[in-house]
């Protein structure tokens, strides 16, 4: 099984899918609808499923499933490497820089998306947890604070997010080099798996 970041910002999904049906080995290729830190989370709990000795069927009935409780936000120093990326516009970078505004983003259907604009770093940082909570509200969580380049700021977040979120599971986490070249340094957000409701 691979597990991959949303095929709507990578084609890695689709050249898995050509290399899987030129093997003899079975592969099943899962497009995650997500990346970074949420997509652990998925690859995390088919992990588990294989070491508890399910099927490869049901391991990717699992982690396809797990793709609806999964999510992330997050703010950034700048929007500049986003839009280097292709993932934002000029005109919204250039606003974003002259207004100084700081916006708190997610990554919602494979597209990132601003939920809200701030004025200051430590508004956007608090407004992660806050748009997280709307989504988690009292619902046991595994959680993890992700940064690039950011640890402080990620050890502030993290300690708000373990006190105020009901987290069964926490991680804090750097950035892969590849994820950092498309966000800059200075991300820190907050990730989310929700746990099955009783």
């Amino acid at each position: 099984m691979s597990i991959h970041v949303t095929g709507t910002l990578t084609s890695t999904v689709r050249l898995a899918r050509q290399a899987a049906e030129q093997v003899d080995t079975p592969v099943r290729v899962v497009d995650s609808g997500t990346a970074a830190t949420p997509q652990a989370f998925i690859a995390l709990e088919a992990a588990r499923a294989a070491e508890r000795g399910v099927s490869l069927d049901q391991v990717t009935a699992i982690a396809e499933e797990c793709r609806q409780r999964v999510g992330m936000y997050f703010a950034m120093e700048t929007l500049e490497h986003l839009r280097r990326g292709g993932r934002i516009g000029r005109a919204a970078t250039l606003l974003g820089a002259r207004l100084n505004i700081q916006p708190v983003l997610t990554l919602h259907e494979g597209q990132v998306q601003p939920v809200t604009l701030t004025r200051t770093r430590r508004r956007a940082l608090g407004r992660v947890i806050d748009e997280a909570a709307k989504v988690i509200g009292d619902r046991p969580v595994r959680a993890a604070v992700f940064h690039a380049d950011a640890l402080d700021e990620a050890m502030e977040l993290a300690e708000r997010a373990q006190r105020e979120l009901h987290c069964t599971e926490f991680f804090i986490s750097e950035f892969t080099p590849v994820m950092g070249a498309h966000t800059g340094p200075g991300i820190v957000g907050l990730a989310y798996f929700l746990e099955r409701q009783p």
